[in-house]
Parts: structure tokens; C-alpha cells; sequence
């Protein structure tokens, strides 16, 4: 059984896929042991469920039977029983620590996302995500067509490229394909770490969306196992992470979110960012590779056949604005002219024209006119002459006091 001095680690949540390793048999083997064993159950007797559980191993190939599955067990993390301060580990105290075994895979489906984005400022601020859900399929032949590679290498040293593919390529060759509403990814959770797991050291290895998802969940255990790890995956150092664990392992429901949180955590890491481009030469600046940047700036692209009838109206103007020029040029129109017919358009420089040519025409400026004639009252009044006689204008009276109602014209039509 456990021994403080075996498993240090007994303060913070344990992850393993050894399904032997929470025996601590090295510390039943001698007669200081805590507990007896009087079945002799040694880590013998475990080989086989991890292999049982996951059932793709290494030497697989790259078919669509064999799923990734990794198998594992989690010792939460401790919950106080005795009744005393939930985060002080004092003397004597009483704790205790729930033990869950964990079959985890790597599915990939679609879904449909709602969101809404304030166009105003190009900040991921402003993009808030409104639902998340399952894409429904009206049929199975709506569902999208997956493919992934085949070939005869082992899963140990080969990590097949999967996605969505063309229904052209369906029955294609070294394409395995199905039509599903999800896939299942391919791999063995037997697989060597050293080899799968997250390392940046291995930048040769830069197919993300074949070797993430898988080499996300083999870091995790590495990182446990691996004590130069900078990965606290555990809580050893954090105190809200060592929280954050212990609410979740109260229930084996909430248990399984750890396993998930990490494994996002990972492939994130892993596949969101900055994308390198100076290749195996990335430390030495000097043999840089030539980087060709592109600058993004915002444009609007018009349908051009939306402008035929501005089109139309430049048409238009351009005639007009030709046929002023050429009659500017020949000196049928100036200015002078333009004033006049202007002019002939007043109502007002008309009627005081027609009642009183001899101080009023159209040829008048407008400063001259508003002086003399702009202050003329006419009274278009509503008796009529009769047919045939003259019609001639009237003035009624003529006050020049500013209270009284000013000289005035009756014209009587």
C-alpha cells in the first residue's frame, strides 16, 4: 500500500496509465510495510487491463478500426475528512482521495456555431460567441464524407492525415473513407512519448492537425512521469490549479473534465499562434530565409453593375457640361446672358416688368431691383375685367408711414 515516503505526490492529483503503479509494491516487498498483502496482487496481475482497455497497439496499421483509445487512472485530489481547514495539511489529519479509471479517444465532428461580431473595430473583443451545437443532417447522405490516410507503416512511427474530404475522392486510393457525423481518430495509446508526445525540440515534426489531437494526450502522462517537465499539470505549484482539480475530483462526472481541460490546453497550444517561417535555420539569423510580408489593409470592391446608373448620369452631365463649354467658347452665352434668363424666371422681376417697364426690365441688377421694386406690393385681386376691355394697373394708396401698409399696385386682370 502507499507510504508517504513512496508517493510524494499523494498532496496534489495523480494521473497514470499504469494501472499497477497505485500498488506502490516496492514498499509491500519488505516487512515495514503498512498493510498487508495476503493475496500477493503485484503489478503482474495489471499488465494486461491497460492493453485490454485501449486495444490498438503500436505495431497497428493506419485502418479505420483502429481507434486511439488511452487508458488511465486518476487519484484525485485530496479531500479532507476529519473536518478541519480544507487547504492546511496538518499533522494527523484525515484525508482521503477518489481513484477513477479513464478510457479517453479523440472524436472529430461539426458544429454549428453562432456569433456575432461589432464590425466597428477589428479586436477579437468584439466577437462573441452565441451558441455552440451539434450540426444536424437532414440524411445520412448530408453527412460529410471523412477520409483518412492509409498506408502499410505501423501507428508507432506514422500518424495518418485525416479530414473532410471531396465525394470524388470517395473508394480513392490509400484514402480510407466514411460517411459519418463524426471520426474517430487513429492511433495507440501504447505509443512511445518520446516520440508522440508535444516536444518542440522535434520541429521536423510540423503536421499539427495528425499529431496534436494524439500527442496532446500521450504529454500529458509524460509530463507527470517527467520530473525536468516545465508542465504542471497537476497542481504542484499553482494553488488555484490544485483548487480548480479538487472541486472536480468530488465526482467521476466532473473527474473526466480535467482530462479534457488539459487536452485542449495542449493542443491550443499547439496548433494556435504565430507561424514560423525561417525553418531548420530559425537560430542562426544570419542565413535567415528572404520572408515576403503582406500587408493587410481594408478595401471595398463595388459590383460594377450596380453603377450603371450613376454611369448614366455621368453620361448626362458630361453632355450637358460639353454643350455649356462649346456655347461658352462661341460666345453664345456668357455670363451676362445666363443672369438674364435667370432673370425672366423671377415671378417678381416679370410682373413688376409687365406693370411698369420703364423702371423695371430684366436687365436690371439684382442689387438695383431689390432697391427699387423688391418692396412693390401687387395684388392679384379676384375680380376679373370683362372680355375685351383694357386691362390697366391701379394704385390704391400710399402711406410712407413704416406702421401702415406701403404703396401698393392692384393689378386688376
Amino acid at each position: 500500500m502507499l507510504t508517504l515516503d513512496n508517493d510524494a505526490t499523494y498532496l496534489t492529483l495523480g494521473l497514470t496509465n499504469d494501472f499497477g503503479g497505485h500498488l506502490a509494491t516496492s514498499a509491500t516487498s519488505n516487512a515495514d510495510n503498512l498493510y498487508g498483502n495476503p493475496w500477493n496482487i503485484t503489478k503482474d496481475h495489471f499488465t494486461g487491463i491497460r492493453d485490454l482497455c485501449q486495444g490498438t497497439q503500436p505495431d497497428a496499421s493506419a485502418k479505420l478500426n483502429h481507434t486511439f483509445v488511452i487508458c488511465n487512472l486518476i487519484r484525485g485530489t485530496p479531500q479532507r475528512v476529519d473536518g478541519g481547514p480544507e487547504n492546511v495539511f496538518d499533522d494527523k489529519s484525515k484525508w482521503s482521495s477518489s481513484l477513477y479509471a479513464c478510457a479517453s479517444a479523440v472524436k472529430a465532428t461539426v458544429k454549428s456555431v453562432t456569433f456575432f461580431h461589432n464590425g466597428t473595430d477589428a479586436r477579437s473583443d468584439n466577437l462573441v460567441v452565441k451558441e455552440i451545437k451539434e450540426k444536424e443532417y437532414a440524411s445520412e447522405d448530408d453527412m460529410p464524407l471523412w477520409g483518412v490516410e492509409d498506408s502499410p507503416l505501423e501507428l508507432e512511427v506514422f500518424q495518418p492525415i485525416w479530414g473532410i474530404v471531396d465525394p470524388a475522392y470517395d473508394k480513392f486510393q490509400n484514402i480510407s473513407t466514411v460517411r459519418a457525423k463524426s471520426l474517430y481518430l487513429l492511433g495507440s495509446g501504447s505509443s512511445s512519448q518520446v516520440r508522440w508526445e508535444l516536444d518542440p525540440g522535434f520541429v521536423h515534426r510540423n503536421l499539427p492537425a495528425s499529431i496534436a489531437p494524439i500527442g496532446a494526450f500521450i504529454t500529458i502522462f509524460s509530463s507527470v512521469a517527467n520530473s525536468l517537465s516545465p508542465n504542471d499539470v497537476v497542481g504542484k505549484t499553482s494553488m488555484s490549479l490544485w483548487l480548480k482539480w479538487r472541486d472536480l475530483s468530488r465526482s467521476a462526472d466532473s473527474a473526466s473534465t480535467i482530462l479534457k481541460l488539459l487536452w485542449t490546453d495542449f493542443v491550443a497550444s499547439a496548433v494556435v499562434g504565430t507561424k514560423g517561417v525561417l525553418g531548420a535555420r530559425n537560430a542562426q539569423p544570419e542565413y535567415a530565409a528572404d520572408v515576403s510580408v503582406v500587408p493587410l489593409v481594408h478595401r471595398i470592391r463595388y459590383r460594377w453593375r450596380y453603377s450603371i446608373p450613376a454611369f448614366l448620369l455621368l453620361a448626362c452631365m458630361a453632355l450637358i457640361t460639353a454643350v455649356a463649354a462649346l456655347s461658352l467658347l462661341t460666345g453664345r452665352l456668357n455670363i451676362e446672358k445666363m443672369r438674364y434668363r435667370v432673370n425672366q424666371t423671377s415671378l417678381g422681376r416679370v410682373l413688376t416688368t409687365l406693370f411698369d417697364p420703364q423702371s423695371s426690365n430684366f436687365a436690371m441688377s439684382t442689387a438695383d431691383w431689390s432697391k427699387n421694386k423688391a418692396k412693390k406690393h401687387v395684388d392679384l385681386g379676384k375680380n376679373r375685367p370683362m372680355a375685351g376691355l383694357e386691362s390697366q394697373p391701379q394704385i390704391i394708396a400710399e402711406d410712407p408711414s413704416p406702421e401702415k401698409t406701403k404703396a401698393s399696385e392692384i393689378y386688376r386682370g
